[in-house]
């Protein structure tokens, strides 16, 4: 018998037996605007469609998990994605391209939206992004900050130490690449006036060209090689005309990279040039980045940069110095000098079921006028949660307490800075297929010569009804109590309107269509392809009279 037993024991080990979870199975997922797919769930089958493993996407868009086998196809599915079947090659990495509904995924208009829609200005474009306040050359969330924003262009920032308003409306039409929305809660990272939100606005990107005819002429191209990106741009809305260039070299430098960048902006009446400088390297456990940008023009300028040092994981942290020197002439023809430092700490704890992120820094900054000198000194705080409740609830809330020098025309009569809280709560609801909608409400409140309080209500909600079909709307209601009574102006002296109802339809995909109403008329274009063209007519009302233009740019 037991010369049988080692028998058997012997055929055994000559008969091949499946690897039980033997295969490390690894690839990548991304959109079709190369975006890593966070989260999306990707399940391996073998030829005959039985089930080998499954996986998550990770924040740089990999996965790897263990398998049975080598699998024959995998299905990825994800949130606000097409479900997608891809053949997996032999000997080959596994990238799985998906189809993601941009609308759901972004909050702010996409590329092609942004080559696509009739406005002329970032304001008009920042408009169709939920909550925005805006005027002519001004951005702001909610009507934050006394309805003022900190708008960066390129890396270069554009606002100015003399009022606090930036210099947005010299962006020729077109030019903008991508424009995206930063939270007021980032204000410590930032700085001076991020309590109004950031507004990241980038001209560069893919090869594009434009030219315009009707009641404007445009002429927009941008170019590129493996290193050099650039831009030209000249637009003429009757008689206001606005000149554009920028150009970008992007190397690899001492075991990171830098990217260098020079811009100018020019209409009839002033002209704005400026420049960024940064380098980013990383390593296993850490990230390390440095940014410095300059910008002169109109009798003002600004120097501003940062250094931080960031930790990987599921719990990173982020150390980090940042400091800022403007100057700007007054109306008596002095000059007048602004400066921030600060040192600042952020942490984020991710868990299964909620994100928890801390912001601290500590603020140094003052204005230096003719007559005397106003300083400001204190701690600058943000701590915001995000919870997940099942799969299709996400609860949100946050608090802000932030100080901000004055503008140098403010300080000829601030006593102090002005000092803020900010608390806000959002609740989100989506199918995670083609719906989601959110509602917010927040109140700000403002301590200084003139205190203002800001309450507001605002729903927002994309519903992606079929492929090439998908509506956009939101609304907000705020209600403001100022002391003493001043009603908030904006830069050309009118009240500051911060009650929004945006109803934004699109239409098609290869042919498309817009129709927009933002609280006036009717506004939208069509756009028709051909080859690798594209003509596009556009509509739209700037500062009271249509405008309307023929167009005909690259694809």
């Amino acid at each position: 018998m037991k010369l049988l037993f080692r028998l058997l024991a012997f055929l055994a080990c000559l008969v091949p037996l499946p690897a039980f979870a033997g295969t490390l199975f690894t690839g990548a997922v991304r959109d079709r605007d190369g975006a890593a797919v966070l989260g999306a769930r990707i399940i391996a089958y073998d030829a005959a469609a039985h089930a080998l493993g499954e996986g998550r996407v990770a924040a740089d868009g990999t996965f790897a998990f263990e398998t049975d086998f080598d699998p024959a196809f995998v299905v990825v599915t994800c949130a606000y994605c097409v479900r997608t079947r891809a053949l997996v090659k032999p000997n080959e990495a596994t990238i799985v391209i998906v189809k993601r509904f941009a609308a759901l995924r972004d909050r702010a208009p996409s590329t092609d939206d942004l080559a696509a829609l009739p406005y002329r200005s970032a304001s008009e474009l920042a408009a169709l992004v939920p909550y925005a306040t805006v005027t002519a050359a001004n951005i702001a969330d909610r009507g934050l900050d006394r309805g003022r924003g900190a708008i960066v262009l390129d890396g270069v920032p554009l606002y100015r130490a003399t009022d606090g308003l930036p210099t947005s409306d010299l962006i020729a039409p077109y030019t903008i690449a991508s424009l995206t929305s930063r939270s007021p809660l980032a204000a410590p990272t930032y700085g001076t006036y991020a309590q109004g939100g950031i507004v990241d606005v980038t001209t560069l990107g893919t090869p594009f060209a434009r030219i315009d005819g009707g009641n404007a002429t445009d002429f927009v191209a941008r170019a590129q090689t493996q290193t050099i990106r650039a831009l030209v741009a000249t637009a003429n809305d009757g008689g206001d005309i606005r000149r554009n260039a920028t150009i970008e070299a992007d190397l690899p430098f001492a075991g990171g990279r830098l990217r260098a960048r020079a811009l100018s902006l020019a209409d009839l009446a002033s002209s704005l040039s400026g420049a960024a400088l940064g380098y980013t390297t990383a390593s296993r456990r850490a990230i390390v980045a440095t940014t410095i940008a300059a910008r002169t023009g109109g009798g003002e300028s600004l120097a501003w940069g940062s250094a931080t040092v960031s930790t990987r994981g599921a719990t990173p942290l982020s150390l980090g110095l940042r400091a800022s020197r403007a100057s700007g002439v007054l109306p008596d023809g002095s000059t007048g000098v602004q400066s921030t430092q600060a040192l600042m700490l952020d942490a984020t704890a991710n868990g299964p079921t909620s994100r928890l992120q801390a912001t601290l820094a500590y603020d140094r900054s003052g204005d230096a006028l003719r007559f005397g000198s106003l300083q400001a000194n204190g701690l600058t705080a943000s701590l915001s949660e995000d919870i997940r409740v099942g799969e299709r609830f996400v609860v949100h809330g946050g608090v802000l307490r932030d100080l901000r020098v004055p503008t140098l025309l403010e300080a000829e009569s601030a006593a102090s800075p002005d000092r803020s809280v900010l608390l806000e709560s959002s609740f989100t609801y989506t199918d995670l297929a083609r719906l989601r909608v959110t509602a917010v409400a927040y109140h700000e409140r403002i301590t200084n010569f003139a205190k203002r309080d800001l309450s507001g209500v605002g729903i927002d909600g994309i519903w992606q009804i079929a492929p090439a079909l998908v509506l956009h709307a939101w609304t907000l209601e705020t209600m403001t109590r100022t002391t003493p009574d001043v009603v908030p102006q904006n830069r050309y002296g009118g009240p500051l309107d911060t009650h929004r109802r945006v109803v934004w339809l699109t239409a098609g995909e290869t042919l498309r269509v817009d129709a927009i109403l933002r609280g006036g008329a009717l506004e939208g274009d069509i756009r028709v392809p051909f080859g690798a063209f594209a003509a596009t007519i556009g509509s739209s009302i700037r500062a009271g009279v249509r405008v309307t233009t023929l167009g005909v740019s690259t694809r």
